[in-house]
This record gives structure tokens, C-alpha cells and sequence, in this order.
């Protein structure tokens, strides 16, 4: 029995010998195949380019990193086009600059991608580093607005205030030039943020003509610089209130201009444009007075019309409780003729109040020509019993002839 119980251990110890000595084995074996991919000293990489960053152009890129501390690399080369197109950069030794900047021309506008790998003189490579960036050429050139001007205003000291219009800020416009001629005949330009919604250009010369571009940047990174056309406008002069003194009613055939006598039209350009009483005032729901409806001024003088503001009935404290006009229109002649007809008279321009103020100034187109009559038509009031509407001053700004 006992020598049954030898036999089986030696059994044991035969069998686990065996085992060892096949494992042994077949590490050999493998460690052989490993071998065949193992590189000596392990696999050498070049450090990689460090904080890169593509900076947009017009048809063009700049890519920059940071060199480093490795004195190994001894270039890099940037891909592009999916690797069909590259550039070889040497990278000299440190002479105290810390940053690599290279520049890619002629890149048609698209967006990339960039490939970064650096390398050292026994030609071992770095991990890549990748750049989405983009170019910006004549498409984008040809989608960008010049910022408008809704108003341009000249005071007796040769100042000129810019009303400017809304920006393509969409697009990347950040600033506005103006180019102009000084009093003393030198050239200026003066570069305005377009977060400014009002300008002010002071010495500029009478006369003659100002020209105004907008600038964008496409991107925030962007090193160039695009600019819309040049604008050309004409200085405004200097104008001035209109004096009343010598306005006198010119009555026609279909004219309203007295429905109520303790309320006459000659209120609206007496100067007054304080208190409840002293106002035009068209009354009541009479069918005979229709709208539109107008009266004619007989100035004494010609003028250029430039601005005019519209001062409403101070009646209580909500806006449309005054019955103030809405919509109205401005008409100018020279020869009104006497039977109250349209023929001889120009319209200068149809403005509609706000009522968001008890007073508002509206512009007039530039260029127009001088007049001495004036016509002021109702088109529509905020009012909603009949036809009434109150006014209580009308002041022209204008150019005397």
C-alpha cells in the first residue's frame, strides 16, 4: 500500500516537472517572435510641436509653436491637403526667440487642416499635432457692407456729427474710417469702433467731399485685414433754424388751416411750444374734413430744407391722448399757383412719428433744391374720434437762399 502511495507522488512530481519545463519552453519561443518587433533602446520621439495655433489670412495662414526644450529637433514639416501638400521648416538653434512662426502663401479660401511633425538629425519623428484653420479671399471680400450714415450734421465750428446705421457685425466689421480734408487743407482719416453709434470729425473743411470704408476681421486670430470700398459723401453744410418771422398763411382752394379761431395754424411757427392752449387744432368728426388734409406757408424766402421737428400738444401724460399726427408729409414749390392744385409742388419727404417723445426731429433727403412754399399734409393721426388732430409747433432747419 505504501509503496502504491510513493509510486503516485512521483507520478506528481514527473508531471509538474513536465509542465515546467514545456512552459520554459514556449516562453523561449515567444520571446524569439517579440523580439522580432522590438526596437533597441526603445522607439525615440522628438518632442512635438507645443501650443500651436493657425492664425487665418487673406489666402494665407500663419502656424505657430513654441520651440521647446528638446535640442534634438532640427525641423519640422507642416501637411496640408491630406498630405499632398507640405512645407519643410528648419528650426535653428535657440538665439533667445521662443517661438516658431512659419507663413503659408497662396492657399486658395477654404478651410484646412494642418499636420504638424517635428524631427531630429537621425530623422526619428514626433506624434502629430493638428490645426483647423482657414483662408478668407474674394468670396468673403465680395459678401461685406460698408457700414451706412442715416445723418451727417455741420455746426458753425466745422464739427461734423456722424449718424451711423447698422453694422455687418456678423461678418466680423469691427471699426469704421473716414478720410477727410482738414481745415488747413491736410489729409486726416480717423478710425471709429463700431460700437459707436454717433461720430464726431472736428476741423473738417467746408465743402467738397468725405470718403468712409468699413473694416473686418473674419476671425478673432485673423492677420489680415479687409476693408470695403470707399463711399464718397459730400460735407454737409452748416444749417441753421429757419427764422418765422416773415411765415404767413397762404390760403388756397382746398386748404384747412382754421377750424377753431382761438386756435389758428399761425400757432405752429410762433415760437411758443409750451403750454396746452398754444396749438393748431383741427376739431370734432365733420365729414368735410377728410384726410389727408393740409395747409401752405408762404416763407418770404427760398430754402434748402434739412431737418424738421415736430413738436405735439403737452396734453396729459399718455401719448396718444393728444390725438398728435402719425404720418405726414412735407411738399415745397415755387409757384403754388392759386387754384390749390398738386402740379407745381415736389415732395420733400413722409415721415411717421413715434409718439415716444412730445418732440422729434426727422431728416430730409440731401441734395434737394431751394423753395419758398411749404406744405404740410396729415396722412394719419393717432386719434380715433374722427378727423381731429392738435399741433403745436413746427422749426425747419435749412440753407437760406
Amino acid at each position: 500500500m505504501e509503496k502504491k502511495i510513493e509510486m503516485k507522488k512521483i507520478i506528481r512530481y514527473l508531471v509538474a516537472l513536465l509542465a515546467i519545463v514545456v512552459t520554459i519552453s514556449a516562453c523561449k519561443k515567444m520571446d524569439h517572435e517579440y523580439r522580432k518587433f522590438v526596437v533597441p533602446g526603445g522607439i525615440i520621439y522628438p518632442n512635438k510641436a507645443t501650443e500651436a495655433v493657425a492664425y487665418p489670412g487673406k489666402n494665407r495662414v500663419k502656424i505657430s509653436w513654441l520651440r521647446g526644450q528638446d535640442p534634438s529637433v532640427t525641423k519640422a514639416r507642416i501637411f496640408w491637403n491630406y498630405y499632398t501638400d507640405s512645407l519643410e521648416v528648419d528650426i535653428p538653434k535657440a538665439n533667445g526667440e521662443d517661438t516658431i512662426n512659419v507663413m503659408i502663401d497662396d492657399l486658395p479660401e477654404k478651410s484646412y487642416s494642418f499636420i504638424i511633425r517635428t524631427y531630429d538629425s537621425a530623422g526619428h519623428i514626433s506624434v502629430p499635432v493638428e490645426l483647423i484653420s482657414a483662408t478668407y479671399g474674394d468670396q468673403y471680400q465680395s459678401s461685406l457692407l460698408t457700414r451706412p450714415i442715416t445723418l451727417s450734421t455741420m455746426d458753425p465750428r466745422n464739427t461734423v456729427a456722424i449718424v451711423w446705421g447698422a453694422a455687418d457685425i456678423s461678418n466680423g466689421a469691427f471699426a469704421t474710417e473716414v478720410k477727410y480734408t482738414d481745415t488747413l487743407g491736410n489729409p486726416r482719416t480717423q478710425r471709429m469702433p463700431i460700437t459707436e453709434d454717433t461720430s464726431i470729425i472736428t476741423g473738417i473743411k467746408e465743402g467738397g467731399d468725405f470718403q468712409y470704408r468699413t473694416l473686418f476681421l473674419p476671425d478673432s486670430l485673423s492677420i489680415d485685414t479687409f476693408y470695403t470700398d470707399y463711399t464718397q459723401k459730400e460735407v454737409p453744410r452748416f444749417v441753421d433754424v429757419l427764422p418765422k418771422d416773415s411765415w404767413k398763411v397762404y390760403p388756397l382752394p382746398g386748404d384747412f388751416y382754421q377750424y377753431n379761431a382761438s386756435y389758428p395754424v399761425t400757432n405752429v411757427w410762433d415760437n411758443n411750444t409750451i403750454g396746452d392752449a398754444n396749438i393748431f387744432l383741427v376739431q370734432g368728426s365733420d365729414p368735410a374734413i377728410s384726410k389727408p388734409n393740409w395747409f401752405t406757408v408762404d416763407m418770404g424766402y427760398k430754402a434748402v430744407f434739412n431737418r424738421i421737428a415736430l413738436y405735439q400738444r403737452p396734453h396729459g401724460t399718455t401719448p396718444f391722448q393728444g390725438y398728435w399726427p402719425k404720418t405726414f408729409a412735407i411738399w415745397g414749390s415755387n409757384d403754388p399757383g392759386s387754384d390749390g392744385g398738386w402740379d407745381n409742388w415736389h415732395l420733400l419727404g413722409t415721415f411717421t412719428y413715434t409718439a415716444s417723445a412730445f418732440s422729434e426731429v426727422f431728416k430730409f433727403p440731401d441734395g434737394g433744391d431751394a423753395y419758398r412754399y411749404f406744405r404740410f399734409e396729415l396722412l394719419e393721426n393717432y386719434g380715433s374720434s374722427g378727423y381731429q388732430y392738435q399741433l403745436t409747433e413746427l422749426t425747419i432747419w435749412g440753407l437760406t437762399n
